[in-house]
């Protein structure tokens, strides 16, 4: 018997104007990551400096806000029927998890200058993705132009900290033994070429009408730029990145549906809690063990952020099977539009919906 089963968990969408109830949650999650960005950009403005003695307080907050986005990564598979119900099914998806963890924790501990590099350009198309799914951005473009634009939406992330602040980011670098890269040559190259990618982001948003899209790419790069990186880095994961997700996961999930069309938030909310608060408490506790061990002892340093480090891998690979759920049949089908239809340009549905229909008829 296969583990895998393609045969659809959830309801069809309706027809028309969609449901509205999760497209609205992603909106105001959107609106909210923008206006905490807008809030430490603001800050960094006004007093510079002034967050530098407050860097890991809030580190350690978006962390504690952000974790729990990853924490029901153990139920898309079977709500999205990559895998059959059952414990064997949920044994081997965990065993695959932990796996994968495993493998890119040995790459960073046996060649982690080389795999280092490797994971912040998936980290970056992870993040921009992330953002291209929830608002809606790309939808009816190329697989080309949508890795541009993923490209571009993550890469303030690691261009603002290699161009605006090269001995802190270098500095925490060498803490976890991979050297003081940034400020040499080829990472200032780097840095202006993921914030080239972010500047063809915006133009791209700006010229297809969307200037929220732009916004975000603008606050994004303000945010690294202007704040010290382990505090912009704090506020993005916990209440830009961890927000986003979540909104994603809370708008993913058919039970939800009607609550949300009735703009009821506090019951889709207390069922991602009840799911997430397991995983999330082991993983925080696993977490802090591991920070607290290194601190006492600066050799273990390095191999706590490389566990660390690997324990997103997978999480980034289920997203990615995620996202290419949403688009196996139709690009402008994902979690956004497949609520709200009315977001997707008619040309770009009537395309796609054509390409499907041939699919199904060469099938």
């Amino acid at each position: 018997m296969t583990l895998l089963h393609r045969t659809p968990v959830r309801p069809a969408p309706q027809s028309g104007a969609g449901r509205p109830g999760p497209a609205r949650v992603l909106r105001r999650a959107t609106s909210a990551s923008r206006l905490m960005a807008a809030a430490l950009v603001a800050v960094g403005l006004l007093a510079p400096g002034g967050l530098a003695g407050h860097q890991t307080p809030l580190l350690v907050a978006g962390f504690v806000l952000g974790l729990p986005h990853g924490a029901v990564d153990h139920l898309l598979p079977v709500r999205h029927a990559w895998v059959r119900r059952g414990l064997r099914p949920m044994l081997v998806v965990l065993a695959a998890y932990v796996g994968v963890a495993l493998l890119a924790y040995a790459g960073l501990r046996l060649a982690g200058p080389v795999v280092l590099p490797v994971l912040l350009v998936v980290s970056v198309l992870h993040f921009g993705a992330g953002d291209l799914e929830v608002t809606g951005a790309g939808r009816g473009r190329g697989g080309a132009v949508r890795l541009l634009l993923a490209a571009g939406r993550g890469a303030p992330v690691v261009a603002g900290p290699l161009l605006a602040w090269p001995a802190a980011t270098g500095s925490a670098l060498a803490v976890v033994g991979l050297g003081a890269a940034p400020g040499t040559a080829a990472a200032t190259v780097a840095g202006w070429v993921l914030l080239g990618l972010a500047l063809a982001a915006a133009g791209l948003a700006l010229h297809d009408g969307r200037p929220g899209d732009a916004l975000d790419v603008a606050l994004l790069v303000a945010l690294f730029v202007l704040v010290p990186p382990l505090a912009a880095f704090g506020v993005y994961f916990g209440a830009w990145h961890g927000l986003r997700h979540t909104a994603r996961l809370l708008a993913d999930d058919p039970a939800n549906a009607d609550d949300l069309d009735a703009g009821r938030l506090l019951a889709p909310l207390g069922r991602f809690v009840r799911a997430a608060a397991l995983p999330s408490v082991v993983a925080l506790g696993t977490a802090g063990a591991l920070v607290a061990l290194a601190g006492s002892d600066a050799s273990l340093a390095a191999p706590v952020f490389d566990l660390l480090l690997a324990l997103t891998v997978p999480h980034v690979a289920v997203v990615a099977l995620l996202d290419r759920d949403d688009h196996r049949d139709d690009p402008a089908t994902s979690t956004v539009s497949r609520w709200s239809r009315s977001e997707v340009p008619a040309q770009a549905r009537a395309g796609t919906s054509s390409r499907s229909a041939a699919r199904r008829r060469s099938r």
